[in-house]
């Protein structure tokens, strides 16, 4: 039954080809990236140079929780064959930006054997390693048809998608049970994993990869709270959320005429429509495409079109919203504002979030909100005292730290199934490394 489900399966990604690369054409109109790089996407790759691990992130939120633990297996092991794939362009641009030279990075084929069969065929990985909640039944099919083992690691599961996985039941658990290890965020998660057919033993509790990211954050991205200006950063907002959004931003222009505002959509190509809206209410804008935040002026927004900014916009403000969470889609990383001390709210479906969000509102560095008073409530103490946003900032930050050391549980897993390299001397790796850096 469930070859004949994963069978019906395969047969509707074919039906639905032409209609997927087509919606990529049309989104490459706002945004040409879409357009670049597309015969990644049908399995065409250049080059076919085996690789060690492969791992795939879907976007630039997983890239970035990615980056300690791919840091510590190149400290380590230097001359490691890292192979990246991801889902959006904004992925790829943080993985490009994030490892220049030691990571392959391409795009995911699209779900389907003969796309996602060559890679394990000429790339011969020791293991594929899922992040979070990607979970394709061909790509995990594939892999344990080559005897690749699978980790899906900083693995989540929200109650939705759980009783959505339960709907196709004979189909996923096949998949599930094809899974070697599960690194849960938490024990919720790990539960979930469990019911729906993963094996028991291979389920384990570690934390969530995001958290480590409190240690690595830039130095120079740290603005001594007392320093920062009167700011708000609409970090991440996504199409849906301005009525809320904007209408409590009017609110707190009222309160506090000497505001700055500095918003960064979560998709590139946004601005036009935020400015629109702005505009509808009165509220002057200014789009930009560099993040140069000393530009912001009182009462007007600045809307920063451009990627890989939001540490910097963070932590150069006394408060922000993190998006994705007055609508339907689950949150973007609340971390990443609180790393850099900056207190925040976030709308109620943060399901993407949930230990991050429950962490954060225990010590009040987090506030979530659902509607235009509220918003500007929670935020309006935070913005209009200096000291009161440090203390939430630094509270933040503390309750991340304790939740840190999710990427060395996870370098220990990989390394105990056997699927590192012997560790080699730091000579031979040094001169290993420099020998690869001049071929490139």
């Amino acid at each position: 039954m469930a070859a004949g489900l994963r069978t019906l399966y395969s047969t509707l990604w074919w039906l639905a080809l032409p209609a997927v690369l087509t919606r990529a054409l049309v989104r490459g109109r706002r945004d040409p990236r879409y357009r670049e790089h597309l015969a990644e996407r049908l399995g065409r790759w250049p080059g076919a140079a085996p690789c060690d691990l492969w791992f795939h992130a879907v976007s630039m939120g997983e890239v970035r929780a990615l980056r300690v633990l791919i840091g510590l297996l190149l400290e380590r092991w230097p001359a490691l064959r890292i192979l990246m794939t991801v889902t959006t362009p904004t992925g790829r641009a943080a993985a490009e930006a994030a490892y220049p030279r030691s990571v392959e990075v391409r795009y995911l084929p699209y779900d389907l054997g003969a796309l996602v069969g060559p890679v394990f065929a000429t790339r011969s990985p020791r293991a594929l390693v899922l992040m979070e909640a990607e979970l394709w039944p061909n790509l995990i099919a594939c892999a344990n048809a080559h005897d690749v083992p699978v980790f899906l690691i900083n693995a989540r599961l929200s109650a939705r998608s759980a009783r959505r996985h339960r709907k196709f039941a004979a189909l996923g658990r096949t998949m599930f049970a094809g899974i070697s290890q599960v690194l849960c965020q938490s024990q919720t998660d790990a539960a979930r994993f469990v019911r729906l057919g993963c094996r028991e033993a291979g389920v384990s509790v570690v934390g969530s990869l995001k958290f480590d990211r409190l240690s690595t954050a830039p130095a120079v991205h740290r603005v001594c709270e007392a320093e920062r200006p009167l700011r708000l950063v609409l970090g991440c907002l996504r199409r849906g959320e301005e009525s809320i959004v904007f209408d409590a931003l009017a609110a707190l222009q009222t309160r506090l005429p000497g505001l700055e505002t500095v918003l960064i959509p979560r998709q590139v190509g946004d601005a036009a429509f935020f400015a629109k809206a702005l505009a509808a209410r009165g509220i002057p804008v200014e789009v930009a495409t560099q993040a140069d935040f000393t530009k912001a002026k009182a009462g007007e927004v600045r809307i920063v079109d451009a990627t890989g900014v939001l540490d910097a916009a963070y932590a150069n403000a006394r408060a922000a919203y993190v998006g994705g969470a007055l609508v339907p889609l689950g949150g973007h990383s609340v971390a990443d504002a609180l790393a850099v001390g900056c207190p925040a709210v976030t709308g109620p479906f943060h399901h993407n979030n949930t230990v991050a969000v429950e962490a954060l509102t225990a010590v009040d560095a987090l506030r979530v909100v659902d509607a235009p008073e509220s918003f500007a409530d929670a935020l309006a103490p935070w913005l209009a005292e200096a000291g009161l946003s440090a203390a939430a900032g630094a509270a933040g930050q503390a309750a991340l730290a304790s939740l840190a050391g999710a990427s060395a549980a996870t370098l220990a897993a990989l390394e105990s199934a056997g699927l590192l390299p012997a560790r080699e001397s730091a000579s031979a790796g040094a001169e290993r490394s420099a020998g690869a850096a001049s071929s490139v």
